[in-house]
């Protein structure tokens, strides 16, 4: 399943980010901000994932804001109350240093995984 970070409109620009939804897997490319954060957590939250590991794939990301990495801590924290353990792939080295200065890390376990 992919789905964009924008209606899709001709004359609309390019979506912000796009969501590939595999199973557990979900992978995410482009850029997250403000604008987007909220359309990234529901998109998120619809993702099936029933148990054991959930991976969000950030390789295809850019960009990330405080917006996105709340959006993504938010989404990480349903899941791991749940019992499922979530794996962060692949995140831009930009972006786990902000997870780690925003204290989202107190807030949510995950794992970082991959190449940094």
């Amino acid at each position: 399943m992919l789905v964009h970070g924008q209606l899709d409109d001709a004359a609309a620009p390019p979506p912000a980010f796009q969501a590939v939804v595999d199973g557990p897997r979900v992978a995410l490319s482009g850029d997250v901000d403000a604008v987007g954060a909220e359309r990234l957590g529901r998109v998120l939250a619809a993702s099936p994932v029933d148990g054991g590991v959930c991976t969000l794939d950030l390789s295809g990301l850019r960009f990330a804001d405080v917006a996105g990495c709340r959006a993504i801590a938010r989404w990480a924290r349903s899941r791991t109350a749940h019992g499922i353990r979530v794996e962060l792939r692949n995140a831009p080295p930009l972006m786990e240093r902000a997870w780690h200065l925003l204290a989202l890390d107190e807030w949510v376990t995950v794992s970082f995984t991959g190449a940094r």
